[in-house]
């Protein structure tokens, strides 16, 4: 039987990705948010490289913020 198996920094690569695209972000706006630059993203989104823990924590940081401003917007036309 095949080897399935994918790794790890690729799975993760493609997760940023799709999070980055769900949020209408391009690789540039993910760039100045985290203040990492262009080819770190790429590179991180193609699976050659694996992010750094504090890499990993300003990723998260910038793209927990951007999906939060439509549910904040949401809220507040609730309230």
């Amino acid at each position: 039987m095949p080897d399935r198996t994918v790794p790890l920094n690729l799975v993760l690569g493609r997760l940023v990705r799709a999070i980055r695209l769900s949020d209408g972000l391009t690789q540039s706006d993910l760039a100045e948010e985290t203040g990492l630059n262009i080819s770190a993203i790429a590179w991180v989104e193609t699976g050659r490289s694996m992010l750094s823990f504090q890499q990993e924590r300003k990723i998260e940081t910038a793209l927990l913020e951007v999906a939060a401003i439509p549910f904040r917007g949401a809220m507040q036309q609730v309230a």
